[in-house]
């Protein structure tokens, strides 16, 4: 699609406005293409979030609750239902990875429990799900229903909305307990709630909630118009009496932790569709504080924005509370550039916390990205409500240049390695590796390794010896040979002293089987913010510690292609530059860039159309820095 010229007068109001003003820039993912149920892989997570970071947004809202299943390991729903995860996901985290990946490139990441009170959809149902969902089949009793009886709702995508009961206490609890899981088992930066409200106005007439009532009203029902003003000052109060508990809840699990809404709006004047049709009384979780901060959903054209923005506002006593919400595409109709950066600035000169934007993939399609980072997120800045940055990258350590290797190692070149080449060790000898490390602060860190996978010639039983403080704490043993396993693999929480170089861990071929072989790739240390909520900032943001700042070459898209896809990279220094393209052999299949550039962003068209399918291998090189991202070419 061509994008229409932006007008000078939006851009004069952005630039205006200043570039390093903090703001939430952020943006809602969901993990697979629209209308699709299969989940992106871990490389896709890893480029969505360097194409998000490179665009200069801070946030990332990551769909955790959806179709029906946490997409995390929930023990909390497993002692429910019997299931911890999508079926679909079979062993993998998608949670987890999603946040490995968002604080490696320097984002902040918020849960977003995008089904809310929603406990089912029937239009998914993977092989092997009961047809009314997991949460319903064990627990009937916890379906809402309105006034005639119906306990699910059409939708416009297709099938039916099955919604849990708003008022049962049992509901309740457990979605508490959900939000309460994300908070203590992961190093989130928020949990972003959704859907906390009634799917109609005639909604609450299941038996749970009437017999609250009745208990509460001498025994008098409910009346039967779902309009009677105090019926709906009940559910509306009901509802958020959750919203307090839940946001308590968090806050008790991790204090650190944002906790924001998604209420929508779109209406001018004094009318209140939220609460008025959904008994959603949003604005009064505001004035309480039983949220951090509000992305209201005003999905409308530029023209209109500003009349909902002020009726939105209406009766906030902090509107810095406030962010807009965005939609590239909706109901079919594309807004175009212009206008994206039209409601930007709407929201900045309303003094706004900011805009979210609806949603990546959208954004991505578009072209979008870019515009909005040429002309509105020309520099980098964190959300308003952050004292300083809170997440500025992971530290990503080479393995060549920060170990000792002890006995025979071997460097294989050009596999799928952060930097190019890994080392690995048969067992004819006792060899062994140790990374020491320098960090910039005394702090807690997520310790992650890097691997390759998909090779059986690899050893099932690689044993990580961890050292916490230059002591060894534990022995961690993964298997290399899972594909699956493939990327930024965690480890352990260690605490790690600075001002002196200092051991992470210990890897060794012993036990690794015989005729296999032990491998060692890049080592990457996050900041852990649940753990170290007060350590200064200071880590320098996606770039590697010996090396320098802004190199990378990012996952090529589309991935896997077919015949053409783009490169992206970017140079923080000026010099020789060279990218190519090999197969699995080590063969050089193509030469795509070899010569001087400047600092900066670039991107290379690959032509693939005379080369048979199968996985080949970018290779960028700038000076003594070297970066491998794999690719899948099929036709």
């Amino acid at each position: 699609m061509r994008l229409r010229a932006v007008t000078a007068l939006v851009i004069f109001a952005l630039t205006a406005y200043g570039q390093n003003q903090p703001e939430l820039r952020g943006v809602w993912v969901t993990p697979h293409e629209s209308g699709g149920i299969a989940f992106w892989t871990r490389a896709q997570i890893a480029a969505a979030m360097d194409s998000i970071a490179a665009a200069n947004f801070n946030t990332v809202f990551f769909d955790a609750w959806s179709g029906g299943f946490p997409l995390w390991r929930s023990e909390v729903f497993h002692d429910e239902t019997g299931y911890y995860t999508d079926p679909l996901l079979g062993s993998r985290d998608l949670l987890q990875e999603a946040i490995t990946e968002a604080h490696r490139a320097g984002l902040e990441i918020q849960a977003w429990m995008e089904y809310g009170f929603i406990a089912w959809w029937d239009n998914y149902i993977p092989a092997g799900a009961p047809a009314n969902g997991p949460l319903l089949n064990a627990h009937p009793d916890w379906s809402g229903s309105d006034s005639t009886g119906h306990y699910f709702l059409h939708t416009s995508e297709g099938g039916n909305y099955y919604w849990l009961n708003q008022n049962h206490p049992d509901v309740q609890a457990f979605m508490i307990s959900l939000c309460q899981e994300l908070a203590t088992r992961y190093d989130l930066d928020g949990v972003q709630l959704d859907r906390i409200q009634y799917p109609q106005l005639n909604w609450g007439y299941d038996s749970a909630s009437v017999a609250i009532y009745e208990s509460e009203h001498s025994g008098m029902p409910p009346p039967q118009d779902a309009a009677d003003s105090s019926w709906m000052r009940w559910r509306a109060d009901n509802l958020s009496q959750f919203q307090r508990g839940v946001f308590d809840s968090i806050k008790v699990s991790n204090p650190y932790l944002l906790v924001s809404t998604t209420p929508s709006h779109y209406a001018t004047g004094s009318s209140y569709p939220a609460y008025e049709s959904y008994l959603q009384d949003w604005k009064a979780w505001v004035n309480n504080g039983w949220t951090d901060n509000v992305q209201v959903q005003m999905f409308v054209n530029a023209t209109q924005l500003p009349l909902y923005v002020s009726s939105a506002l209406d009766g906030i006593q902090d509107e810095g509370k406030v962010a807009i919400g965005i939609a590239a595409v909706t109901s079919g109709t594309i807004r175009n550039a212009n206008e994206m950066l039209s409601m930007i600035s709407e929201a900045r000169s309303r003094g706004l916390l900011g805009e979210t934007f609806w949603y990546y993939n959208d954004l991505r399609d578009l072209g979008y990205l870019s515009v909005i980072k040429q002309n509105a997120y020309q520099t980098r800045v964190f959300p308003p409500y952050r004292a300083s940055e809170w997440r500025n990258g992971g530290l990503i350590f080479s393995d060549s240049s920060w170990t000792i290797r002890g006995g025979h190692w071997t460097r294989q070149p050009f596999g799928p390695a952060i930097g190019g080449f890994f080392f690995y060790a048969d067992t004819l000898q006792p060899d062994s590796i140790v990374f020491q490390v320098e960090v910039p602060s005394t702090a807690w860190y997520e310790l992650y390794v890097y691997l390759v996978g998909g090779s059986t010639a690899f050893t099932t039983h690689a044993a990580y010896q961890i050292y916490s403080d230059d002591v060894p704490v534990d022995t961690i043993v993964i298997s290399q040979v899972t594909f699956s396993n493939s990327g930024w693999r965690k480890l352990a929480d260690i605490h790690v002293q600075s001002g002196g170089i200092r051991t992470i861990y210990k890897l060794t071929n012993k036990d690794i089987g015989y005729g296999q072989f032990v491998y060692a790739d890049d080592m990457m240390l996050i900041l852990n913010r649940k753990l170290s909520p007060d350590v200064p900032t200071g880590i320098s943001g996606r770039s590697l510690p010996d090396g320098p700042h802004s190199f990378s070459l990012q996952q090529n898209y589309p991935n896997p292609f077919n015949a053409e896809t783009v490169i992206r990279y970017t140079i923080g220094q000026g010099g020789h530059v060279r990218l190519t393209v090999y197969d699995l052999l080590g063969r050089e299949v193509a030469t795509l860039v070899d010569g001087v550039l400047g600092a900066g962003e670039y991107r290379v068209r690959f032509d693939a159309s005379s080369l048979p399918s199968g996985v080949y291998l970018a290779r960028l090189e700038a000076g003594p820095r070297t970066e491998t991202r794999k690719m899948l070419l099929l036709k």
